[in-house]
């Protein structure tokens, strides 16, 4: 829906739908959150700036000032991302605890569904040119220069998803359907297992997951599933192992066909039948002298 009030401002449905003015409030809301309106702004605000001397810096999360601190944060088992956490801690961003999204401790920018090729610095800059934290460490050329890059260039680059201040970005939604579809009928995977891995990332703030979320967490199950499995198999196989043990213990250690029922004394030791142990003089166990022998009778 938001791509279509975004994409399809005169269509009659929309119009009918919501009205003129809630159809126009709709699509300013959506221009706000725009990842690239979010840095056409910041980059005006950049300009304007520039070449003034900076005043005191305001950091909006403080508590995330020092790279240590940054760096602690990704000490977590939510984060799974394709970058280092080093790597992202020295461009300034810190762990949210959701999935791959950070977040910068000073402008408050964040970035989420990281590549393997994507520059923390560089998408920093990129999408947050106004960050004060970016302009005193990487300099306004820099920030300039990663700006004014042609589209052309600026498309080949695999980037992360800007946000607001506030709110996450979500790129256009893919058609959920779809992916289902190339789930299960392309890769393989249950329908069971594709709609428990959209539940939880639904859980988890993933509103609109993409493909590349939803395969990660569909093995990210199966991880735990297997793991499951072979737990239970584990298990099994113990008690297999202990009732096999228990059996012998009920087998004469002599003949191995019938069941022990020769208690001996006094050392008490009942490992095999009476009809084996009737010339035993000591006891196979202990070695002890067998003063006598009681038969013994299945409770």
């Amino acid at each position: 829906m938001n791509e279509h009030i975004k994409h399809s401002g005169t269509c009659q449905y929309l119009l009918n739908l919501f009205g003129a003015e809630e159809l126009k409030y709709k699509r300013d809301q959506l221009e706000t959150i725009d990842p690239d309106n979010i840095r056409c702004r910041q980059y005006a605000e950049f300009q304007r700036n520039r070449g003034t001397v900076s005043g005191n810096r305001t950091d909006r999360n403080p508590e995330y000032k020092t790279l240590e601190s940054r760096i602690v944060s990704y000490e977590s088992s939510n984060f799974r991302c394709a970058k280092r956490p080093y790597q992202l801690a020295e461009a300034g961003f810190f762990y949210t605890g959701v999935g791959d999204h950070v977040r910068c401790f000073s402008c408050n920018g964040g970035l989420r569904n990281w590549e393997i090729n994507d520059d923390p610095w560089t998408e920093h800059c990129k999408w947050f040119p106004a960050c004060k934290f970016a302009n005193e460490t990487k300099g306004e050329t820099f920030i300039a220069h990663i700006q004014q890059m042609d589209e052309p260039a600026m498309a080949m680059m695999n980037s992360a998803a800007s946000s607001s201040a506030t709110t996450y970005p979500i790129n256009r939604d893919q058609d959920l359907v779809a992916i289902k579809i190339a789930c299960i009928e392309e890769m393989g995977f249950s329908e069971d297992v594709f709609d428990k891995a959209v539940y939880q990332l639904k859980l988890e703030g993933y509103n609109h997951p993409q493909i590349d979320d939803v395969i990660n967490r569909i093995a990210l199950i199966q991880t735990e599933m297997n793991q499951t499995v072979a737990e239970s198999l584990n298990t099994s196989e113990a008690i297999q192992e202990e009732n096999q043990r228990l059996k012998s213990m009920l087998i004469c250690c002599k003949c191995s066909t019938r069941n022990t029922n020769a208690l001996f004394l006094p050392c008490a030791h009942h490992v095999m039948c009476m009809e084996c142990a009737s010339d035993v003089i000591r006891c196979p166990v202990c070695n002890r002298g067998v003063s006598d022998t009681v038969k013994t009778y299945m409770g």
